[in-house]
């Protein structure tokens, strides 16, 4: 239980500090892909700039050289004062029409602006840009400026390759995944450390209690042993009936005794981990027969119907016969002590796919749906005022104990007509 509390534990806050780290990540993410975006749209301007001053310090756009721009741009650039015009050569995924097309559409529009003209009547009056697309859905930066040179209007449209998310985290923020690792190894000794410290003083105090409980009845069985002895060498025939119902609650009151002690001597085994398993090939069939003939007699007492369902062939079951016999017990002890007088209790087995499924059902009270979790935990009993003295809410803690031994499964249903119904799964290998 406390291994289970422990990785619960940790990973509750591995879990909280990560996503709270993973956040600020991603936030710290989203701002350098939007820095590296800005850098590029002031690229694009810069370079517009620098083409308007271009053509400004020409005599006209024929004499214009735009190739160091093409290197530099890898898109489209196309210029024109209304008379000449300058274009690089456009290639099989964008052209003119498809970029202009685009960009006075006015979708995608990432910037927009009027700029006044300098007292010279030179320099961009008004700029936009948008993304673009070319024909293979490449995304692009469209920019479309108006300009004067000395009176003249003009334009230039120009496509400059954007970045995508993964070529800008590829360069700029690979490191943070180095990073979001480290920080989660950090993180995951710290949750050791810190919930180890945490829950040391619960752990000593369980260990204590548990080593309590087995000390004490390992202490207690060799005093029961003694009572029982001495009491059962007493003879009746020289007892009067006062004496010998004194003798028997004593004799009943030690085996009710010897039966607790030897269920906190098996917990306490589980709990250290020395409880041995003989893992053999077992007969189903037979394994259910023994265990039924066990209980016959209890049932026929309380007159009840014991029906035995044992279908024509199982295959071998590996596991501990006699702690399997032991879990079935305490199944069907319990449906004994609740079933009401003249019922039935059906019991029997079926192969499923990779386990063999016990069952045991009775027709009694039942279980509430709320307390069908704890049924299985130690010392929990239904009978809150415990005047059941027979049953100390240990039964079902071993059989769980044991099926977990065993990789297999026990949950508890209700029985259709009321009732209370316990299955449990052993794997076939």
């Amino acid at each position: 239980m406390i291994k289970k509390l422990r990785k619960r534990l940790m990973l509750l806050f591995l879990s909280f500090t990560m996503l709270i780290f993973t956040a600020a990540m991603c936030l710290m993410i989203k701002g350098t892909v939007k820095r590296v975006q800005s850098y590029e749209i002031e690229y694009v301007e810069n370079m517009t700039d620098s083409i308007i001053e271009l053509a400004r310090q020409s005599k006209d756009l024929s004499e214009l050289n735009l190739s160091k721009y093409n290197e530099k741009l890898q898109g489209y650039i196309f210029v024109s004062d209304g008379i000449h015009q300058q274009s690089s050569s456009e290639n099989t995924t964008l052209s003119l029409e498809m970029v202009s097309r685009q960009i006075k559409s006015g979708k995608d529009i990432l910037s927009m602006e009027q700029i006044e003209a300098d007292g010279t009547e030179n320099g961009a009056t008004a700029r936009t840009i948008c993304t673009i697309y070319d024909s293979n859905k490449k995304e692009f930066y469209g920019l479309h400026s108006t300009f004067f040179i000395n009176d003249t209007p003009g334009e230039i449209i120009l496509a400059y390759p954007r970045s995508t998310f993964g070529s800008i985290f590829q360069k700029n923020c690979i490191w943070y995944l180095t990073v979001w690792v480290g920080v989660c190894l950090l993180m995951f000794f710290i949750s050791r450390f810190l919930i180890g410290e945490a829950i040391h003083p619960v752990e000593t105090a369980m260990k204590s209690q548990k080593d309590f409980i087995a000390s004490a009845s390992h202490e207690l069985k060799s005093p029961l042993a003694v009572i029982q002895a001495n009491a059962e060498t007493l003879r009746v025939e020289d007892m009067d009936a006062v004496s010998a119902q004194k003798q028997k609650v004593i004799l009943n009151e030690c085996s009710r005794m010897s039966g607790l002690v030897q269920a906190l001597l098996s917990l306490a085994a589980s709990d250290t981990g020395h409880w041995t398993m003989d893992m053999k090939k077992t007969d189903v069939d037979t394994l259910l027969i023994e265990t039924w003939e066990e209980y016959i007699e209890p049932a026929q007492k309380k007159n009840l119907h014991l029906d035995l369902d044992i279908e024509e062939q199982y295959p071998l079951l590996v596991c501990d016969k006699n702690h399997i016999k032991q879990a079935l017990g305490v199944l069907f002890d319990n449906a004994i002590s609740y079933s009401p007088s003249g019922a039935s209790i059906e019991t029997g087995a079926k192969v499923m796919e990779k386990s063999i499924l016990f069952y045991v059902k009775d027709h009694g009270p039942g279980i509430a749906n709320e307390e069908k979790g704890k049924v299985f935990q130690r010392f929990y009993s239904g009978d809150q005022s415990r005047t059941d003295k027979n049953h100390y809410g240990l039964g079902l803690s071993i059989a769980l104990e044991i099926v977990k031994l065993h990789r297999g499964t026990i949950i508890v249903k209700d029985t259709p007509g009321g009732g209370c119904t316990v299955e449990v799964q052993i794997p076939i290998e």
